[in-house]
C-alpha cells in the first residue's frame, strides 16, 4: 500500500477502506448480531447496564442508545419479559425508573461481552504485537477527541499532533 501522506489523501483512503470494512461486516450495529435470540437495541441495553455495573435511569439507556422513550419502554418490556431486567423505582426520586440485570441478565452480558472480546482478538490475531499497541493507543486518541467534543473538527481538537 503506497504512503498517503496529505490529510485529504488520508481521509479518502480511510473511506475507501471503511467502504471495503463495512462490505464485510455489519458496522451499523455491530453488536446487534452478537445474540441470535435478541434485537440489537435489546443487546445494546443488556451491553449498557452490564458495562455501567450499576442500573441505570430508563431515560438515560434511552440517551445510551439513541432509542426514544417509548422504543426504550418497549425493549425494556421484552427484556423484562424475558426475565434479562428488572424495573425499580428509586428511592431517592420515585418519578425514576431503574433498569438493572437480572442474574440471567448478567448471564447474558457476560456471554455478550466475550463474544465481542471474540471477535476483537480475531482481528487483531492478523496484526504484530507492535501494531496492537499502535493500533490501541490512535483507537484511544480518536475516542478522546471524539468524547471531548460534539465537534470533533473544533479547533483544541487540532491542536494534538
Amino acid at each position: 500500500m503506497a504512503t498517503v501522506s496529505d490529510l485529504k489523501e488520508q481521509v479518502d483512503e480511510v473511506l475507501l477502506l471503511l467502504r471495503r470494512v463495512v462490505g464485510k461486516r455489519q458496522i451499523r450495529d455491530p453488536l446487534g448480531e452478537l445474540h441470535p435470540d435478541l434485537t440489537g437495541p435489546q443487546v445494546h441495553v443488556l451491553a449498557s447496564l452490564g458495562l455501567s455495573g450499576v442500573p441505570l435511569p430508563m431515560n438515560e439507556l434511552s440517551q445510551m442508545t439513541g432509542a426514544s422513550s417509548p422504543t426504550m419502554t418497549g425493549v425494556i418490556d421484552r427484556l423484562e419479559t424475558r426475565g434479562l431486567v428488572s424495573r425499580e423505582r428509586d428511592d431517592a426520586d420515585r418519578r425514576l425508573v431503574l433498569i438493572s440485570l437480572t442474574p440471567d441478565g448478567q448471564i447474558a452480558f457476560e456471554a455478550l461481552h466475550d463474544g465481542v472480546r471474540a471477535k476483537i482478538s480475531n482481528v487483531l490475531a492478523c496484526l504484530t504485537s507492535d501494531e496492537r499497541c499502535s493500533f490501541v493507543h490512535l483507537i484511544g486518541r480518536i475516542a478522546d477527541v471524539l468524547s471531548s467534543s460534539s465537534d470533533p473538527s473544533s479547533p483544541a481538537e487540532k491542536s494534538t499532533p
